[in-house]
């Protein structure tokens, strides 16, 4: 694979963790993710919302966004030496553009996942899932979800869709 492009509702490192062997043992993929909404702590766990000020800059834009995943980490979940290294291993992506996250600039609860694959993908050079899967464990792993695999059509217009979101979205996250 060459590029993997997603925009999930929200996601959380768990996510990214649930990716990790993958990315790791592929140097040279490169990640954008996408999120549509933040996240914040409740009193019965995490819970998404929607920021509906327009009138902030990037910058402030950028500052919720960062504080709605320190949330989201801020748990017992990810207190182990196993998270810590794989958020060194991110981090490293990060500064590499190898992973690079923006939030799209109005809210938004689509979901798609654009993998433009390699020259040894003989059947495919490119598809795109959608469905109901945020980019969480639970998302990926744990929950029942639906999700609908396309190759044969509508690949330009989703990679369309999600690179005017992408460039609606403005300044990447590099913290």
């Amino acid at each position: 694979m060459k590029r993997l492009k997603f925009s999930p509702v929200f996601f959380y490192f768990s996510g990214l963790k649930e990716l990790y062997e993958g990315l790791k043992n592929n140097p040279y993929v490169k990640l954008k993710v996408l999120a549509g909404l933040n996240v914040d702590r409740g009193n019965y766990g995490l819970i998404e919302y929607a920021e509906k000020s327009y009138n902030i800059s990037d910058d402030e834009r950028i500052n919720h966004f960062f504080e709605s995943l320190k949330k989201s980490i801020n748990s017992e979940y990810f207190d182990n030496k196993e998270f810590y290294e794989q958020v060194k291993f991110f981090i490293e992506l990060i500064k590499e553009d190898r992973l690079i996250i923006r939030k799209t600039f109005k809210p938004n609860h689509s979901k798609l996942y654009i993998f433009k694959l390699g020259p040894s993908q003989i059947a495919r050079n490119a598809l795109f899932i959608t469905g109901s899967s945020n980019l969480t464990s639970a998302g990926l792993v744990w929950e029942q979800e639906f999700n609908v695999e396309i190759s044969d059509y509508g690949i330009e217009e989703a990679e369309e869709y999600f690179d005017n979101l992408w460039t609606e979205g403005g300044k990447n996250y590099r913290g």
